[in-house]
């Protein structure tokens, strides 16, 4: 059995940031709260999500449970939300195929998919990190919007600064974090790597307050973040290569 109450702030950040990576993800529920991976059709972009039982308004799961979830389908429900409202949802083995969800006076019966037909990506676990910075969101979002139009961003970070710049022709945008801005933990003189503007742009959507970005000359680029007490995103970007 499986019964929740979710704020809208909580439901609507995790549809936006699984709509930006793929089209269905499984949905892992446990005692210890809901926990997602999932990544793009290319691979160029990982997802992994977590919200503790803690980060619900109310939560009961009393055995581990992977659904299947369109997440279209998931958006219809919570697209109806407010910020001050919420979603209720219950999951019976009486009725194994549908996942039902309540809100604002409405119940919608949302068709499972079998998981065995879906992909979920195992854990990301990298050692070899040489360097992380903590950065406010707010100015990476400016950067993404400002450089919308262009094709590949490159980061840079040596011991004075991490920065962001991405430049089509003679136009160039970029964006500066100084020590005295970040925590900044470099182990090697410097490290330049280049990604896909779109990878960023979807893969950061739902950034929020302050983001630990890791990267390394031979892993994807990391950006981990949250919006909201027991809720957690990490998205790898990969190389461009």
């Amino acid at each position: 059995m499986l019964e929740f109450t979710l704020s809208a702030k909580h439901a609507k950040n995790l549809v936006k940031a699984l709509e930006n990576i793929s089209e269905d993800a499984v949905f892992q529920f446990d005692s210890t709260g809901l926990h997602i991976s999932v990544c793009d059709t290319f691979r160029n972009r990982l997802l992994e999500s977590s919200l503790s039982a803690d980060s619900f308004e109310t939560y009961t799961c009393d055995s581990s449970l992977d659904l299947g979830i369109i997440v279209s389908r998931l958006r219809d429900v919570t697209k109806t939300l407010r910020a001050k409202e919420s979603v209720s949802g219950s999951y019976s083995l009486d009725d194994p195929n549908f996942l039902i969800f309540n809100a604002n006076g409405v119940t919608r019966r949302l068709r499972l998919v079998n998981t065995d037909l879906l992909k979920s990506p195992p854990p990301i676990v990298y050692e070899d990190y040489i360097y992380q910075a903590t950065v406010e969101s707010k100015r990476l979002q400016d950067f993404l919007k400002a450089a919308s139009n262009f094709h590949t961003v490159e980061v840079a970070v040596n011991s004075s600064l991490v920065s962001f710049s991405s430049q089509e022709g003679e136009d160039e945008v970029s964006i500066r974090f100084t020590p005295d801005e970040v925590n900044l933990n470099l182990e090697l003189t410097d490290a330049l790597s280049t990604h896909g503007i779109i990878d960023l742009a979807k893969g950061l959507s739902t950034i929020n307050d302050l983001v630990l970005i890791r990267g390394g000359p031979t892993i994807p680029i990391s950006f981990s973040w949250s919006w909201g007490a027991g809720t957690s995103s990490t998205c790898y970007i990969s190389r461009w290569e």
